[in-house]
Parts: structure tokens; sequence; C-alpha cells
């Protein structure tokens, strides 16, 4: 039996939304803590979360391409070198962009970039936290750095992501319906709003080509997944309700 017209697209939003939620979670884990041993050995071999990333030149934006370029640069010329040196210059860089050792970031929080650097756990905190909760998610209490800071506001997409691939696969467009729409508020009010700041302070402040290149790369995928959302919503009306 082919599919319906319907079917068809909760079918191509299932699967898009699968691959928005890997591309999340990995600009998320690449963000919450220093690059371990592995995590770099696994990069550099280009398997794995690297290698899934690739299709994203497709869409064609600058900025992440030219991530997608300064990350693979990196990667393939530290390939050969100590892989201890290389986690212990990623480690500095790490803690002198998002550790405030180097006073630009001040901190990769919303927050942070609404107050001009000034103040952490704000309002844009509790705004994001009452969106979390309101789909059943928290923050892991290990991980000790605010609810708006930017691995979490990642993390939550990448739930997101996959809580309406779940929902297409089930059939229930009203709750797919719902989840994009939160997805392109969330986007619109919170990450997509002060992402590309970090991103530029990252440039500037960067000394080596992986932090800039993961930030170029999440800066232009967030930029062109709010034009995939926004198409699915147009072509998903709103379930019309019983009465």
């Amino acid at each position: 039996m082919s599919l319906t017209s319907a079917d068809g697209l909760l079918a191509e939003i299932g699967d898009t939304c699968q691959g928005r939620k890997t591309v999340y979670a990995f600009l998320s884990s690449m963000y919450a803590r220093e690059v371990t041993k592995e995590i770099i050995a696994e990069l550099q071999s280009r398997a794995g979360a690297l290698s899934s990333l690739e299709p994203l030149k497709e869409l064609g934006n600058a900025k992440l391409n030219e991530g997608l370029e300064r990350l693979g640069r990196y990667l393939k010329d530290s390939t050969g070198r100590d892989i201890e040196q290389v986690r212990l210059e990623l480690a500095v860089e790490y803690a002198g962009l998002f550790l405030s050792v180097w006073g630009t970031p001040a901190h990769p929080s919303e927050s942070a970039y609404a107050t001009g650097g000034r103040l952490v756990m704000q309002k844009e905190r509790d705004q994001v936290l009452a969106m979390y909760r309101s789909v059943g998610m928290d923050k892991a209490k290990d991980f000790t750095e605010p609810e708006d800071h930017i691995a979490v506001e990642l993390q939550f997409m990448s739930f997101l992501a996959d809580e309406t691939a779940k929902a297409a696969g089930a059939g229930d467009r009203q709750k797919v319906r719902e989840l994009l729409d939160l997805q392109d508020v969330f986007l619109e009010k919170h990450l997509g709003s002060w992402l590309g700041h970090l991103a530029s302070d990252v440039m500037k402040q960067g000394r080596v080509d992986f932090y800039r290149g993961i930030s170029l790369i999440a800066d232009g995928f967030v930029e062109e997944d709010r034009k995939v959302i926004k198409e699915f919503l147009a072509e998903l009306p709103p379930a019309s309700k019983s009465k």
C-alpha cells in the first residue's frame, strides 16, 4: 500500500528529526566538557560523529561549511601528534573559552550574553527551565552549569528532535505539530538569539581551529534548522480540535 501524502510528510519529518537529534547531541557534547583522548582519536579517524556531519555540506551554509573545514583541518593536522599533547592543547582552549580563563566569552550561557557578560542565572535561565520541564526534561544533576548553558540548550533541541521523530513514527500529527512549534519558539527566543554572538567570540578568542570549527558548525546548523522547522510547520497545519 502506498503512503498517503500525510503519512509521507510524517515519515520525512521523522527521518529528518533523527538526523537533527544526532547533530544536536554531538554539538552539546563538545561544549559540555573537555574532550577526552578517546573522543579525539574517534574524531581523527573520521568515524562516527564527524562522518555523520559531512552531509551537512549539502545545506550550502557558508558558516557551517567553514566550520567543517576548520574542524577537519585541525583533526587532520593533529593526527600523528602525541594524543596527550593534543588533549592538553584542547583542554587549555576549552578552559580559556568556556571557563572564563581568557575573559571573553565571560560565560557560555544565555543569561551572560543577555546581560553583557555581567550576570548568570537570570530570567533567561528561568524561562528555558520552564520549557524543559513542560516536556518532562531537566538538567542532569551531575552537570553543574546553569540550565541556559549552551550545552544544555543544544541537548534540549536533541531531546525535542527525538521526541518529534517518535511522534511522527506513531502517526501523531498533533504531537508533531506541538513539538515543532516548541522548537521554533525555543530557537527564536533562546538558542538562536545568542548562539551567533558566542560563535563570534570564539572565532575572535580561539587560538586553534577545533572550537572555532565547532562554533561555526553550531551557528550555521541552527540557522538552517530554523528554516527546516518553519518549512515543516507550513506543510503541517494545526490539527483540528474536536468540539
